[in-house]
């Protein structure tokens, strides 16, 4: 008598979240960077028994065979590659991914993008120029 409504098409469904989830991670890129570059900095401070200060506590030999240490490193200059790349990506996913926001969505993420950018060319807590040292 009724037909069944159609099953939503699950592989319709999977590019555009992958676009938008990759959308969202190079949006906060800069915010990871600095996630990063804290956390690798906090491993620091544990093996100097201070806050690492820039051009005086080089990066490459505070904590040398630290595996937690290394990694946290790699992590952050990762993070930090992407955070630099993620101008020439961003506005082709945006792009692609516009009409998949809201007005008040699209308003957000370009702030906290911005804000993350100002914060890293700020550089507040000394972060990048202790790892660029």
């Amino acid at each position: 008598m009724y037909s069944t409504p159609p099953a939503p098409d699950i592989r319709k469904a999977w590019p555009v979240r992958l676009l938008l989830a990759a959308h969202l991670l190079v949006t906060a890129a800069p915010w990871l960077a600095i996630a990063g570059m804290a956390a690798w900095a906090w491993r620091a401070s544990v093996s100097l028994g201070h806050w690492p200060i820039p051009l005086t506590d080089d990066p490459k030999f505070i904590a040398m065979g630290d595996q937690i240490y290394d990694r946290l490193g790699e992590l952050a200059h990762t993070l930090l590659n992407l955070a630099f790349l993620s101008p020439f990506i961003l506005p082709v996913l945006a792009a692609v991914t516009w009409r998949d926001y809201r007005g008040g969505m699209r308003l957000w993420l370009i702030a906290l993008y911005v804000a993350g950018l100002v914060m890293i060319v700020l550089d507040p807590f000394g972060l990048l120029a202790w790892v660029v040292d």
